[in-house]
């Protein structure tokens, strides 16, 4: 099923128990084998007027197969088949492996994405404090991501997850603040479910045009259903 994201105006919810909200969480989303995500992500400088638009994917499989691109205006990968995480960009049509500290923030998020994507936020706190909130404009609840630990406050401020109403408790934004002022956000704009990934994604960046492939598929079989739909009722 595909699930496209909009805005909706702002609305103060009664903030849910942490606890109670953590267990509703893993509840929902223990059923995640694989998810395929679809993103924007706006990256914001202390430095710069304006911010940096990018857009990309993130590819998850149980237990903690991750695959982050980021397609345009330029195509990185980062790969990780349950242990380390590879890094690798698009040069003059060939992808090289890179070795770099830039980045540092999201390769610390993405090492935790996996867990998240199955809801497992209550192991999360020997990594973090937690706290929840309902003053939400993104959703239904934010879900705040302190690091416990001095070697990950130096990357990485707070984590705040924004998850959308119930039943569903959709993650629909992420939003990663650093030490330094600089803020960058991941908003979800299409979300596949426990569908069968492209052949060996997780370990080849060049597989990247099979995993594009599967976001527009899913588009067009959701374009197809609803005019289905729609011609039926017009019967």
């Amino acid at each position: 099923m595909t699930h496209i994201v909009f805005g909706v105006a702002a609305e103060r919810n009664p903030v849910p128990v942490l606890e109670d909200f953590l267990i509703r969480l893993e509840k929902r989303h223990s059923n995640t084998k694989t998810l395929a995500v679809r993103f924007r992500q706006e990256k914001n400088f202390s430095f710069m007027d304006k911010p940096l638009i990018s857009q990309g994917f993130i590819l998850f499989e149980s237990p903690g197969r991750i695959r982050f691109d980021i397609t345009e205006p330029f195509q990185t990968a980062m790969l990780s088949g349950g242990k380390k995480i590879e890094r690798y960009e698009l040069v003059d049509g060939r992808w090289r492996s890179i070795q770099s500290n830039a980045g540092k923030s999201i390769k610390l998020v993405m090492e935790q994405i996996g867990q998240w994507m199955q809801g497992k936020f209550s192991n999360q706190k020997r990594l973090f404090d937690l706290s929840v909130s309902a003053d939400d404009p993104n959703g239904y609840v934010a879900l705040d991501l302190e690091p416990r630990h001095k070697q990950f406050r130096q990357f990485i401020e707070k984590i705040r997850i924004h998850v959308s109403r119930p039943p569903e408790y959709h993650i629909t934004r992420i939003d990663i603040y650093e030490p330094a002022g600089d803020r960058f956000a991941l908003e979800f704009l299409q979300e596949i479910l426990n569908k069968e990934l492209p052949e060996n994604c997780f370990g080849n960046p060049q597989a990247v045009k099979q995993c594009k492939e599967l976001f527009s598929q899913e588009q067009n079989e959701t374009l197809k259903e609803e005019k289905k739909k729609k011609d039926g009722s017009e019967d």
